[in-house]
């Protein structure tokens, strides 16, 4: 077995750089664009590189090359938005709403309709039905996911009061209809996504706090479509060990 490796000494550059990044603008006018998103990007770079060292080569020196390239590669990107996108605040503006209507069509028109398309399939027990105390209920789920996109989108961004008591979600064993739990979730992603339509470039980049967690509004959005969509696919495949049916949802 290959001793573990000291991160190569690129780690430590984009580190220092995310930190070089938090206090300067290099005369560039940032039309904006707050430390929040610089931080951002180049986090985002170092946990990927961090990352990518576990699936390369057990070579040192293929490791040192991949690190190098992928950690140019990710601060390539940050400098492409800083000398681009910073100097004209109109495409950070065309950018943030097309991020925003890409999240609201992901909930609204691929994540919902695979999850209705479940629940008609599946009878009114076994939407409660789990087959360990381990494991969720394609009930729970819906009651988790109508819970998780009103904290993090209707009251993290939308300003709503956030009374959410995410334990219930879990603990609850069959109180809704197949119908009424659905129909809560359709009603909560149809109020999320008018709120992610009257967001904007900074509404994105003001910094949160939600559920305990320090964030950005983008992280918030970003956070709300990959939560719906690992849980998407758990009731996918839920459906599919229930049924034994083949739900066709591609056909490449």
């Amino acid at each position: 077995m290959a001793p573990k490796m000291k991160p190569p000494f690129f780690i430590e550059g984009i580190t220092a750089t995310q930190a070089h990044l938090s206090s300067r603008s290099f005369g560039i006018p940032l039309s904006g664009m707050s430390a929040i998103s610089l931080r951002t990007v180049a986090a985002l770079a170092r946990r990927s590189v961090t990352s990518l060292l576990s699936l390369a080569g057990t070579g040192e020196q293929n490791r040192i090359e991949l690190t190098a390239a992928v950690s140019s590669f990710f601060m390539g990107l940050l400098c492409v938005r800083l000398l681009y996108y910073s100097r004209n605040g109109v495409e950070m503006k065309t950018i943030a709403r097309t991020f925003l209507e890409t999240a609201a069509a992901h909930l609204e028109n691929d994540f919902l309709p695979k999850i209705r398309t479940c629940v008609d399939l599946l009878g009114e027990e076994d939407i409660w039905s789990r087959a360990s105390e381990a494991e969720n209920s394609v009930g729970n789920l819906l009651l988790h996911l109508a819970g998780n996109v009103r904290q993090w989108i209707i009251s993290g961004m939308g300003g709503a009061r956030d009374a959410r008591e995410r334990a219930r979600e879990f603990a609850d064993r069959g109180s809704l209809s197949k119908a009424e739990a659905l129909g809560r979730l359709e009603a909560t992603v149809a109020e999320a996504c008018a709120v992610l339509r009257r967001l904007d470039a900074a509404d994105l980049e003001t910094a949160k706090s939600i559920q305990g967690f320090d964030t950005s509004g983008l992280q918030a959005v970003f956070h709300v479509v990959e939560h719906f969509s690992y849980h998407t696919g758990q009731i996918v495949f839920i459906t599919k060990l229930r049924t034994r049916r083949d739900l066709k949802f591609y056909n490449l």
